[in-house]
């Protein structure tokens, strides 16, 4: 589970957990990643944190080769959730308030 220790990825990652899955989550901030795992370490499964930047390519080569050798057999699930959107020029959309102040998505 990528970005698994915050936000909507935690939230995959405390369900996933409470049904008995083996989580491995990512992120670049190890105290994140700690403090989930001292939160929701509740149910039947269990989490595994790898700290990671997603964003740099040998990180993610040493990320995968960590995951294949402690899961020789492979994984079940892939979560991408991890947002990277640095800059105008990286992000996907941007908010655009109307004047009912409704929000729109637009590139």
């Amino acid at each position: 589970m990528t970005g698994g220790a915050t936000g909507i990825g935690l939230m995959i990652t405390q369900a996933l957990v409470a049904n008995g899955a083996k989580v491995y989550i990512t992120g670049r901030r190890e105290d994140k990643l700690e403090s989930a795992i001292k939160q929701y370490s509740t149910g039947p499964g269990q989490i595994l944190p790898l700290a990671g930047d997603i964003s740099n390519k040998s990180d993610i080569e040493r990320l995968v080769k960590e995951i294949e050798s402690k899961e020789p057999k492979g994984i079940q699930l892939l979560v991408n959730n991890a947002g990277i959107a640095r800059d105008e020029n990286t992000k996907f959309c941007k908010l655009v308030w109307t004047h009912s102040w409704s929000c729109l998505l637009t590139k």
